[in-house]
């Protein structure tokens, strides 16, 4: 499991607006998983790293905390 933390640490709290990958689907490493907003800017997240994305723990308009789970995904050397 990925939570915000992981993915963006920079970031304190962020309003989830659109994922780019769905369930089931195989990602690139760099590849746009998501989209957030921040009091600041909207930001997209890249995957960290080749991956099946098994779960998306988030719906859009969902207001994400750095701890909050983001989504679930199986490194190719777990599967």
């Amino acid at each position: 499991m990925y939570r915000l933390v992981d993915l963006a640490p920079e970031l304190d709290d962020a309003v989830l607006l659109q994922w780019h990958v769905r369930e089931g689907e195989l990602v690139r490493a760099d590849a746009d998983l998501v989209d957030v907003v921040t009091d600041k800017a909207t930001i997209t997240i890249p995957a960290p790293a080749d991956a099946t994305v098994l779960r998306l723990a988030q719906a859009p308009e969902a207001r994400v905390r750095p701890t909050s789970a983001m989504l679930t995904m199986t490194l190719p050397d777990e599967a």
